[in-house]
């Protein structure tokens, strides 16, 4: 049970990073995996896929980006 809620909290600051991403630069490319992946540490790579099958995120040449969906799950406090 504490490895599931470590897992979404893990998923839910990677969001929160992404999201602040988009406000900042609505037309930007998104974040660079490798510069994620020196914050986030081991595991981000599952985190990665599973944000992606829920189409939370989406990945494109090495950056992520939030989604609408993912901008609307979490402005409704839905993650």
């Amino acid at each position: 049970m504490i490895r599931a809620e470590e897992n979404k909290m893990r998923r839910c600051l990677l969001l929160s990073e992404l999201y602040r991403e988009r406000k900042a630069r609505p037309r930007g490319e998104g974040l660079f995996i490798a510069d994620l992946a020196q914050r986030f540490g081991a595991g981000l790579d599952f985190d990665v896929h599973y944000l992606i099958e829920k189409g939370l995120i989406t990945g494109s040449m090495g950056y992520l980006t939030l989604t609408a969906i993912g901008v609307d799950a979490l402005e409704g406090g839905r993650i």
